[in-house]
């Protein structure tokens, strides 16, 4: 085909954070515990070009509370660091922190190979800022 050399390496003009957790690691790949015999648990932050996000922003209001809630849909290039996206961990935009709503999911072209990925994130903040 035309296109099948064609990789999907810029989905739009967003740059997004991927706040990466889990176990730290030593030099030969073993995870590191600490005295209790617990793995040491560490974040890194890998930043991701032509990424797409998009908000979809709920503000609610009751008597005592105000909520701001947005909702991020987000795509992203297939790479090893999209791919290993998981529920644990959290994407930032725009000096928010959104939190994971479950795994990553990967996206196929029709020929099954992988094109890029789909995150579900939300961010809230319960005092009515928006910051």
């Amino acid at each position: 085909m035309l296109f099948d050399s064609i990789a999907v390496d810029r989905i739009g003009g967003d740059v997004v954070v991927i706040l990466k957790r889990g176990p730290q690691l030593d030099d030969d790949g073993n995870v590191i515990r600490d005295d209790l015999n617990d793995p040491v648990q560490a974040e890194r932050l890998i930043p991701k070009t032509g990424c797409s996000f998009d908000e979809l922003r709920v503000h609610e209001e009751d008597a005592s509370t105000l909520t701001n809630t947005v909702t991020g849909r987000v795509l992203m290039p297939f790479d090893a660091d999209t791919n290993g996206i998981t529920a644990a961990d959290a994407l930032i935009f725009d000096g928010r922190m959104f939190e994971m709503q479950g795994p990553r999911q990967l996206v196929t072209n029709l020929d099954g190979t992988p094109n890029h990925v789909l995150c579900t994130c939300w961010w809230i903040r319960g005092d009515g800022t928006d910051g």
